[in-house]
Parts: C-alpha cells; structure tokens; sequence
C-alpha cells in the first residue's frame, strides 16, 4: 500500500463520499407518477399542501406525522436523498411504525426512487 499524506487520505475520502451524494436537481419539487395497469396510464401528482410543508421545511429536524395513504411513503425517499445532498452526504434514517410495514411498502419506494430514479447505488437485503 503506498503511502499516503492525511491530506490525501482525507481528499480520498471526501471523493468517495460525494460520489454516494444524489446529482439531481432538486429545486424543483418532485411529482409522482403512478401506472395504472388497467387503462395502461400513467397519472403525474403534484405535491399537496402536506407534503409541501416537509418539502420546504428548513427545520433540522422533521417528522412527517399524518394518516395512512396521506403520501408520506411516496415523499420519503426524495426529501432524504435531498437532504443527503444539502449535507454533502453522511447518515439518514427513514422510520416506520412496524418493520413488516416497512419492508411492504417502504423499501420497495427506497429502491425505486434511491437505486432506479436517482441511481444513488444498489440495494441488498440483509436477512
């Protein structure tokens, strides 16, 4: 292994951080598309007004409280990779009230923005 100065370790790490932050714009708000296989469409949905108050939270510390079906799930993915960008990278946490639930309905959302929208990286299960 060659030797390397801390200031080059340290770009080297820095490098690899920023190669595992989202490129994408994120100045516009995201919409929603959902296909309806029975009529072979594709419905577009802006945010609602909930969903807009998470979006343009300056807070550091948000919760996104509401009913079943009110679009947390679908916002989730997107305002996490947002903030990972506004970071500059590091942790995030998404929760949910039961693992069952999360593995159901939240990992497929996760993976469809993070892996397949945002190319952000690749999911595997840990079981």
């Amino acid at each position: 292994m060659p030797d390397l100065s801390i200031s080059e370790v340290l770009e080297f790490a820095r490098k690899l951080q920023e190669d595992r932050v989202p490129k994408y714009d994120f100045e516009q708000e995201p919409v929603f598309e959902k296909f309806d296989p029975a009529t072979g469409e594709t419905h577009i949905y802006p945010l609602h007004e909930g969903q807009r108050t998470v979006w343009q939270s300056d807070a550091t510390d948000v919760a996104a409280i509401a009913a079943a079906r009110s679009g947390k799930t679908a916002l989730g993915p997107w305002w996490v990779a947002r903030e990972i960008q506004r970071s500059g990278g590091g942790d995030a946490l998404i929760v949910g009230p039961t693992y069952p639930l999360m593995d159901r309905r939240l990992v497929p959302e996760c993976v469809s923005v993070w892996d397949h929208k945002l190319d952000m990286g690749e999911y595997k299960a840990g079981r």
